[in-house]
Parts: C-alpha cells; structure tokens; sequence
C-alpha cells in the first residue's frame, strides 16, 4: 500500500448512494480509512461502514459548521460526494472552511456523461472512418450514429477484454456477414456476446449461439502456466452466471447458450435446429454460420478442434471467421492454427486481415 494513503481518511456523504458504496469497497482494498455519513435518520448503509457520522441536511443552516466540526475532530482529509448537488456545494464552501480538506472525487455530473461522451466520440471516428474491407460482399447500410454511440455504451458496460480496435472492426464486418447464425465459441462474461448480438440485430444478420462450458477444468492452457496460475482464481460458474445477466436483456429469442466444449455443442448444432435454455427459452438456428468467433481456450489443439468442428459449417460464399488472439502475449495457439487455415484455404479466401488482436476471415465463393 502507498505509504502517504495510510494517513488519509476520506469522508463519504452521501455514504448510502450506490457510487458511494462502491467508493468505500474500493478504499476497503486499498487500505484507505473512511468514515459513511448521512442526513438520513436510519440509514440503512450504516451497516456497510466501520465509521459513521450524521450531518445536517445540506440546506440545513449549521450544515458547514456540523462539517467543519466533524473534518476536524477525526481528522479527515479528504470528502468523496456523487450527488450533484452536495458536491457543487462542497466545492463553493471548502476553500472557505479553513481547513486541509479537498473533494477527492471530480464533477458527479462529468463523470457519469463522460463514458456516454467517449462512446459517442468512438461512434463519430469510427463513422468518419469506415474500415475499407475488400469483401465479396455489398455492405449493409451502415448504423447511425445513435445506433453506433448506443452499441458502444452498452458493450463498455460488461467486463472483458474485447479490445476497442477489435469491436471496431466487428461492427465494420457484420455489415458484410450473409444472413444466417453467429456462433460464439468463448463467451466468458459476454462482453463480445453482447456486441455480436446488438450487432446481429442491427444488421438483421440471425440468432447468436454462444458455446462455452464455463467450468473451471476448461480454463487450463497447457501452452500457456501464466495464464494458468491465473484461471485457479477465477470462477467459472461466476462467469456463467454474469454472462447470463449481460446477455439476457437484449436476447429477446435471437440468443442462447450451450453450455458443454466446443466440440459436443457442434454435435449438437448439427443435429437440431433448436436450442433450449432456462433463462433464453427456445431460439431457433437456420444451421449455417454467417460469422464463426474463436475465443475459447488457446492451447494449440483445442483451437484446431475448434475450426474443425465448426468451420465446415460457415457459410462458404461470403461468411467470416474471426480467431481471437491471433496476436496474443501468451502463447501462439491461435496463431498456429490460424496460419494453418489460411495456408490450406489460401485460393478460397476473399480477404483476410488482423485488427486488434483478431484475425478476420472471409471465405469466397470458392471455398
């Protein structure tokens, strides 16, 4: 821990507003002391803090002075507030107060439009700047920028590590995909799942299919120990149950799940044209890949199984495969195979580039 944070103490009013209770978890892992306080009699997020105080209402008339009395008699140093309100407040009478006391937080308002800001500023570039794809194929009218900026909020909401160059070049390419499923092989946390299917929506490409077993065993990468050590601590089922709350606003009957290895859930891709779930219901598959996404585990040999049980079932004039982590710090799994196919199907290949980490594969009418 940084020794000049062992001193501080951080006062948090409103303490019981949700980014207040998750400011003060964030202090717990750092080792920051803080104390909740409120003007609510009975506030129920006293029992989330070691320390509380109460304080005036702000438009009470001894609301600075019951402040200034508390900043000093325990001794705090700085105050975090994410109502609009108080912290405007704040930053008019602090300077007032005498005292070595500061808003530790910025502009609540600021900081809740910002990420709605950025993805709107992505949008824009990525709109002035439409990846130029030598693809067999017309491309689908591209998203407005509504649609676009809404897409990027919504994916930069869920956990993962879906590069922006790669999210880019995902919603260049579902303009070009033919009509038919997209299939998802490595769903995690959903994060890409999420922006395969607003993307599938969009471009009114087809239902998505996520496949992943979400169990513990089949996080280990024989190529890769780093990545390994790191798997142990992490939970699978946990996984399993984020992805499904993600996901499931937006499935609206075009999504669902299979939740076994790779290779049985192309067995059972192939012999039906439904899938059932608890939590998606019935979504019905047409049994041909408008887009295939690698993502699953990386050790050379699950990845070849991958493109063996599914690629033959992509469809062969126009649809796509995308191999995740093509470019990978890790190991070269990806990679290996990817250079594998490329070389095999070499003549029936209508363009083939790396964005990100991915590499994004579109078959021709050869293939």
């Amino acid at each position: 821990m940084n020794k000049s944070r062992e001193r501080d103490k951080i006062l948090i009013f409103p303490a019981g507003m949700p980014r207040s209770i998750e400011f003060q978890h964030r202090c717990e892992r750092e080792g920051i002391a803080t104390i909740g306080a409120s003007s609510v009699i009975n506030d129920p997020a006293k029992s989330l803090y070691r320390e509380w105080r109460s304080l005036p209402y702000v438009v009470a008339p001894d609301f600075v002075s019951a402040l200034a009395a508390l900043a000093a008699d325990d001794e705090i140093t700085g105050i975090f507030s994410p109502n609009l309100v108080v912290w405007n407040l704040l930053a008019e009478q602090l300077p007032q107060l005498g005292l070595n006391l500061v808003l530790v937080n910025g502009s609540p308002a600021e900081a809740e439009i910002a990420p709605y800001l950025a993805a709107q500023a992505r949008a824009k570039r990525a709109a002035d700047n439409p990846l130029q794809i030598a693809a067999n194929r017309v491309a689908a009218e591209g998203a407005t920028l509504a649609d676009l900026s809404a897409i990027y909020r919504s994916v930069d909401t869920v956990p993962g590590m879906c590069d922006h160059d790669k999210m880019d070049a995902l919603c260049e390419v579902l303009r070009y995909v033919p009509s038919g499923d997209v299939v998802e092989i490595g769903s995690w946390w959903g994060k890409s799942a999420v922006l395969l299917r607003l993307l599938s929506q969009q471009y009114k490409v087809g239902a998505l299919l996520c496949v992943d077993p979400w169990q513990d065993v089949h996080l280990l990468q024989a190529d890769s120990k780093v990545v390994d050590e790191t798997a142990k601590k992490i939970s699978a089922d946990t996984a399993f149950h984020v992805f499904v709350m993600n996901l499931l606003p937006i499935a609206q009957g075009h999504a669902n799940y299979l939740r076994m290895p790779s290779v049985n859930a192309s067995t059972v891709y192939r012999a039906t044209s439904e899938v059932v779930s608890a939590e998606f219901g019935v979504t019905t598959y047409r049994g041909e890949i408008a887009l295939l996404h690698i993502d699953g585990n990386h050790d050379y040999d699950a990845v070849k199984a991958d493109i063996e049980s599914w690629g033959s079932m992509v469809c062969r004039h126009g649809g796509w495969i995308v191999f995740d982590d093509y470019v990978w710090a890790f190991g070269d799994g990806p990679k290996r195979v990817a250079d594998e196919f490329l070389q095999a199907g070499a003549l029936s290949i209508a363009c083939a580039f790396v964005m990100g980490t991915a590499l994004f594969v579109q078959l021709g009418a050869d293939a």
